[in-house]
């Protein structure tokens, strides 16, 4: 189901250039956070109320905080809801990441929010999938009700120290992802010219689907190299003596 303009209408009402008044009545007013707002879609709940109305399912799972409160008014009453990543923790490190601003106090108040909210979903909707046990135990006396599916990763062969290129670092993640330009930036800023200090043929190759202008800016094939979508990621595993995740914000 395609995303209407009522969509992008609630990214213009709710985004942070939005008044302070407005910000601090929301918070205080609707108990649903802001990044449950940000994404809720009229058109999408008409469509989820017609599939409901049309069919009848004998189990039904839905992704996020999102999916889930839509998937409540479009008067599904038994789901699972899979949180991917918990939105609180991405806000608290994402606060924790950035200095003083003035609006910063309104979202700290905005995390508060989302984490009271996140930890009653378990409570409100049916069971809660998450990704690792440190997140199901957020949940307190609801924990009993989530439960941890952990990721998948695909096996790889151990690679081939023979092919391995001097002072090569390696970086992948989707550059669709902000925690993901972030961390390359910050690697990039902060840590890596401490590498090369000690090491002068260090450099850092990115990999990974999407696009980004502002790692590619950074790309000059000497400190960074900006590879791009990989089909095959051994021979890039190969090459590299170290594979760095400098992730600070995200869950």
């Amino acid at each position: 189901v395609r995303q209407g303009p009522d969509y992008f209408e609630n990214k213009r009402r709710f985004a942070n250039w939005t008044p302070f008044a407005k910000r601090l009545r929301n918070i205080v007013s609707n108990r649903v956070p802001l990044f449950v707002l940000q994404s809720f879609s009229d058109n999408m709940l008409v469509e989820l109320r017609h599939l409901g109305e049309a069919s009848r399912f004998d189990a039904v799972w839905v992704e996020r905080a999102i999916g889930a409160e839509m998937a409540s008014r479009a008067g599904f009453r038994r789901f699972v809801t899979d949180l991917d990543s918990v939105e609180a923790v991405n806000i608290w490190r994402n606060l924790k990441a950035t200095s003083f601003y003035w609006s910063k106090g309104i979202h700290v108040a905005e995390a508060a929010k989302t984490w009271w909210y996140e930890r009653g979903l378990a409570g409100r909707f049916g069971p809660v999938v998450v990704c690792k046990e440190d997140d199901r135990r957020r949940f307190g006396r609801r924990s009993d009700r989530v439960f941890v599916v952990p990721n998948g990763v695909g096996e790889l062969p151990l690679v081939d120290s023979a092919k391995e290129v001097t002072g090569r670092m390696l970086f992948i993640g989707d550059m669709n992802y902000e925690p993901n330009i972030e961390a390359v930036a910050y690697f990039h800023r902060e840590i890596l010219p401490v590498v090369r200090a000690l090491v002068p043929d260090a450099h850092l190759v990115v990999v990974g689907r999407g696009h980004s202008e502002q790692v590619a800016a950074l790309a000059d094939n000497r400190t960074l190299i900006y590879a791009g979508e990989a089909a095959d990621l051994e021979a890039y595993c190969d090459e590299s003596a170290v594979f760095v995740v400098p992730i600070r914000l995200g869950g």
